[in-house]
């Protein structure tokens, strides 16, 4: 792995004497990047690719806004578990620097759970922790384990009203008027 560190490329100028650009800045960057790269692996003393490869990736950098963001418009799909919403909410939140991180998991929790009555018995009771919210949400899976099944989707009810048809000639639904002989 030394020789692979050694054969990276040296550092050129970025400005002549007289002001001018010898090459790209961006490229001057990038230059500037590897050759810090070259003193920090040198520095490590790993051995092996993936031990290389490990240290390599956890220079990446987050932003962590964008992180942040994405964590706090996370809702609950309206098949999932909510023990498996709140393994997302824990790999989301692993790069957002939260200060109190239970805390926050336990407000989008209860923000993002997207199921009303476990939104109203989550907010009934002031939780002091997550914990708390998380066996609340494992006792209401298991109370109401058929709940959402047999439930009418207000969007098809609304679908059926609206979509049946009457009759000009006699007024009666769902048939058309070339079906009853005129009188």
């Amino acid at each position: 792995m030394s020789n692979l560190i050694n054969n990276l490329p040296k550092l050129d100028n970025l400005i002549d004497e007289n002001g001018t650009f010898l090459i790209e800045p961006r490229d001057w960057f990038t230059q500037f990047e590897v050759m810090h790269a070259r003193d920090r692996l040198e520095n490590c003393k790993l051995k092996g690719y993936n031990a290389y490869k490990n240290e390599i990736l956890s220079w990446k950098s987050y932003n962590v806004s964008i992180l942040r963001k994405k964590f706090q418009s996370l809702m609950r799909k309206s098949n999932e578990e909510g023990e498996t919403f709140i393994q997302k909410l824990y790999i989301l939140s692993k790069n957002c620097n939260f200060t109190d991180l239970n805390e926050r998991i336990r407000d989008q929790l209860v923000s993002g759970i997207n199921h009303p009555r476990l939104e109203n018995e989550l907010l009934s009771v002031d939780f002091q922790d997550l914990e708390k919210c998380k066996l609340v949400v494992s006792q209401f899976k298991i109370i109401n384990f058929n709940y959402g099944k047999f439930e009418i989707s207000k969007i098809n009810l609304n679908y059926r009203e609206n979509n049946t048809f009457k009759c000009l000639n006699c007024g009666r639904l769902e048939h058309y008027r070339m079906s009853v002989s005129s009188v």
